[in-house]
């Protein structure tokens, strides 16, 4: 039934984006994907946005588990100027490199999120979005760990500055509950450079906390390239590394979105 729920909640958005009054939009694409910052800009009204990826990550140690996770799609729907609609679903494939070399794979629990814009910049004082977000329990709980099946909701403030240059920046503070009844804090940094009209790069660190659990927290650092194919159509590749002994070692990524 949850699953049922869930599905319809993605179908439902889609009917509104249809539904919406098709507006004007002069911008090129402007996507969440491929660092973890997310940016503070929503999607136009009428306009539908499919982002995905595929990433390779693998763990620190000579017999450590590895995972590959694809297509990462985000469906982002804009409702006003200030607001837009998420969903998100991923396929996750765990393959354990110690004895007995075991793979557990399956669809990971259904996204279901909204972006609102909350400030525009200023000066130096940033724009400022705020991200409401549940995950709901229609995964493998072998993947997703929510074997209790519980609804994990979770929220994000997100901050960004734009210059009359090339040059940007983004921050995200995160709070999601987990499957293991804690919670886990996530605060990361991105810096953007707009090499060309069609390419820019990026540069990021970040770090993964858990709330009220004894783990120490996994820091990251990463870059990566975004290259504009059309106005409504980009690609992107990213590589980063693990900074602590807690961390993964390093993960791959490549993604393509798309937007109508």
């Amino acid at each position: 039934m949850v699953r049922v729920i869930g599905w319809a909640g993605a179908i439902a958005l889609v009917a509104v984006a249809r539904l919406a009054a098709q507006q004007p939009d002069s911008l090129p694409i402007d996507t969440d994907r491929p660092d973890f910052t997310d940016g503070v800009h929503s999607v136009a009204p009428g306009r539908i946005q499919l982002e995905t990826g595929y990433t390779y990550q693998q763990g620190r140690g000579s017999n450590a588990a590895n995972s590959r996770s694809f297509p990462e799609a985000l469906i982002r729907v804009g409702i006003t100027p200030r607001a837009e609609l998420r969903v998100g679903e991923n396929y996750l494939v765990d393959h354990d490199a110690g004895s007995g070399g075991a793979t557990s794979n399956g669809f990971d629990d259904l996204y279901l999120g909204t972006k609102i814009g909350a400030i525009d910049q200023h000066g130096v004082r940033p724009a400022l979005s705020v991200e409401a977000q549940a995950r709901v329990p229609t995964g493998q709980g072998a993947v997703s760990g929510n074997t209790g099946r519980h609804l994990l909701p979770g929220g994000a403030i997100l901050l960004g500055w734009e210059s009359s240059g090339p040059w940007s920046a983004g921050i995200e503070l995160f709070a999601t509950r987990t499957a293991g009844a804690h919670g886990q804090g996530v605060a990361s940094l991105s810096v953007q450079y707009q090499a060309t009209a069609r390419v820019q790069f990026y540069g990021e660190c970040f770090s993964v906390r858990p709330i009220g659990a004894g783990d120490g927290a996994e820091q990251y650092a990463n870059s990566g390239i975004l290259v504009l194919l059309s106005r409504n159509l980009q690609v992107d590749a990213r590589a980063g590394v693990g900074l602590n002994q807690e961390a993964d070692r390093y993960f791959v990524g490549a993604g393509v979105a798309v937007r109508r």
